[in-house]
């Protein structure tokens, strides 16, 4: 499942909470950059993406999860 939000934090912002939250869940840190987060654990995953800033300073996020879905709702609303 892909979802999508729209946050007021920046990239290094996300990423940093992005790292802390799925950690806390039990799951493994794959692959990460500044913008990207790749978290694996439990027979599923779930990638953090940061896209480009807006014009009203806002930054989109796109998270890709299988099997992580109630999680990734929650960290969601965090952001």
């Amino acid at each position: 499942m892909v979802y999508e939000k729209v946050s007021e934090f920046n990239s290094k912002q996300i990423v940093e909470m992005a790292r802390k939250f799925f950690k806390k869940r039990g799951l493994e840190l794959e692959e990460s950059s500044d913008t990207q987060l790749d978290f694996k654990g439990e027979g599923g995953f779930v990638i953090i993406r940061c896209k480009g800033r807006g014009r009203d300073n806002t930054i989109g996020v796109e998270l890709e999860t299988k099997e992580w879905g109630k999680p990734v709702k929650k960290f969601m609303r965090k952001i």
